[in-house]
């Protein structure tokens, strides 16, 4: 994508990666791709998407109201009407989407609840997550949802591998990622250890005493 806000995508030929430019818009601000298709953002935030869909579900991956009956979009369709959009972010079979009141949207495949929403079977429109309206960040890996909100807290779900056993887990609502703690050691004169602060805010500064040189 150029600073002039047009978008190209590559065609791979034999002459190796030749630049296209889709369509003739010229306000895209951000584009996100992994498994296949597109997602883009203009400047009006509006929420587009196009190319191949990797799965052939009928997941509602594209976010427009239906089963997905094409196995490609050629050209960038609108998911849904609103004009909010500020991130988004996909996976193999399913869409993540942050906008700007500070909800969180998910739309796709809802294997066993993945999508976190309390909801069976996919999902062919985006869907609110909650009630929050506070989040300020998305993110994936994989195939795990993780959403930060203006309070600091992360929270993750979605299925991953659990290498110990070698079995899929499933998180299907939202889960704090990590919890606060206070340190054990309340007076550092108890331990050869300086730790701090207590409790911990952003940052733990743990150090060793040093005692004073004779």
């Amino acid at each position: 994508m150029g600073n002039s806000g047009i978008f190209y995508s590559f065609d791979f030929n034999s002459n190796g990666t030749i630049p296209q430019q889709v369509g003739t818009d010229t306000d895209w601000i951000d584009v996100y791709c992994t498994y296949g298709p597109y997602f883009a953002l203009k400047s009006d935030g509006t929420l587009w998407a196009w190319g191949q869909n990797p799965t052939s579900y009928y997941s509602g991956f594209y976010g427009n109201g239906l089963p997905d009956t094409n196995d490609y979009e050629h050209g960038p369709v609108q998911v849904g009407t609103e004009a909010d959009w500020i991130k988004v972010r996909s996976a193999e079979r399913n869409v993540i989407g942050l906008k700007s009141d500070g909800t969180v949207w998910l739309w796709g495949e809802n294997w066993l609840g993945v999508l976190g929403l309390g909801l069976s079977g996919s999902q062919y429109s985006p869907q609110l997550l909650g009630i929050q309206t506070n989040w300020v960040d998305i993110g994936l890996s994989g195939n795990m949802f993780y959403a930060y909100n203006s309070d600091g807290q992360l929270y993750n779900w979605g299925s991953t591998i659990d290498y110990d056993t070698n079995q899929t887990v499933y998180i299907t609502s939202p889960t704090p990622y990590g919890e606060p703690c206070l340190l054990s050691i309340n007076d550092d004169r108890k331990s050869d250890l300086l730790i701090y602060p207590n409790p911990v805010v952003d940052q733990l500064t743990i150090s060793l005493k040093i005692p004073p040189q004779k």
